[in-house]
């Protein structure tokens, strides 16, 4: 399973009245949630309070004692959240995060303090995302602030930072995109084009058939030359000339359907043009079922050999 490092920004607390704090805290929570219900993932959750639900936010009062305020739902989620994550009671507390702490200051804008800010540097060093209430400059997904390196050279460094919904919908999008890519690179690459229609067919179909079509698609293209018999096939078709499938075999998605992708080569690059999953077709050739036309017209619409 995959791991997010998320950072609980306590500083994004600091003056803030009880009625905005009430506010704001339902909001990232809700942030939280939106985020945890869309991402199969571990989190390790960093801290750099001793311990996070005796945090005091305003006035004596707990981040315990504001959750209780936010409603059953919200509170039993977060605490749920909590329990479910890796937890570091303190970064301080366990000498492998300590050992983790880069060798950086980072400086916020117009802060005068002389505060330390290990938690945004471990938070940017790891690479993770600051927990933080939508106020001041927390408002944002990326915060930019300074950073002070050990040569005494300073730059500008960004820090991913997630305070409300929209923010937690912008990683996830991210994430997505990027477990996408993966999957996809898995295909055979070397002077190979797909079609969109076939990314977007490959991307809605399950996990099984997703991987017997990396796995047919790879060995195809590695026996293309020879056409190995019951792996590729040649396609009778008047309209599209040299046009050959790969026959990846047996779906998941229902009983009796075969899964099937056409190709066709053009000045050295293999197009991948179109797949299907071909069900209930006893009898029909795949111009009476209308997969010719439907490659066809994606060759047109995408000027595949213009």
């Amino acid at each position: 399973m995959n791991s997010l490092n998320l950072f609980f920004n306590h500083y994004s607390f600091l003056e803030i009245e009880e009625k905005e704090c009430n506010i704001l805290l339902a909001v990232l929570v809700k942030a939280i949630e939106s985020l945890d219900s869309k991402l199969d993932f571990q989190y390790d959750f960093y801290i750099e309070v001793e311990k996070l639900l005796d945090f005091e936010v305003h006035n004596g009062r707990t981040l315990e004692t504001v959750l209780e305020d936010l409603g059953e739902d919200l509170e039993n989620f977060f605490l749920d959240f909590l329990t479910r994550s890796n937890k570091v009671e303190n970064l301080f507390s366990i000498d492998e995060y300590i050992e983790l702490l880069p060798d950086y200051d980072v400086y916020l804008d117009g802060d005068g303090s002389g505060e330390q800010y290990y938690l945004f540097s471990l938070s940017h060093s790891l690479n993770g995302y600051l927990l933080s209430l939508a106020r001041n400059t927390w408002d944002k997904s990326l915060v930019n602030v300074g950073k002070f390196n050990k040569d005494k050279t300073s730059e500008r460094i960004d820090l991913n930072n997630i305070s409300k919904e929209s923010h937690s919908n912008g990683l996830i999008e991210t994430i997505q995109k990027q477990e996408k890519n993966l999957i996809f690179n898995q295909l055979p690459q070397d002077k190979m084009l797909y079609s969109d229609a076939f990314k977007e067919w490959f991307f809605e179909r399950t996990k099984g058939d997703v991987a017997k079509i990396i796995a047919k698609m790879n060995f195809a293209m590695e026996h293309k030359l020879d056409r190995r018999d019951g792996c590729i096939g040649k396609i009778d078709s008047a309209e599209i000339s040299d046009l050959y499938e790969v026959v990846v075999g047996d779906s998941n998605e229902n009983d009796r359907a075969k899964i099937r992708v056409f190709f066709k080569d053009h000045n050295d690059i293999t197009n991948v043009i179109y797949g299907f999953i071909k069900c209930r077709e006893e009898g029909m050739s795949y111009q009476e079922a209308g997969h010719i036309k439907n490659t066809e017209e994606i060759i047109k619409k995408e000027k595949l050999f213009d």
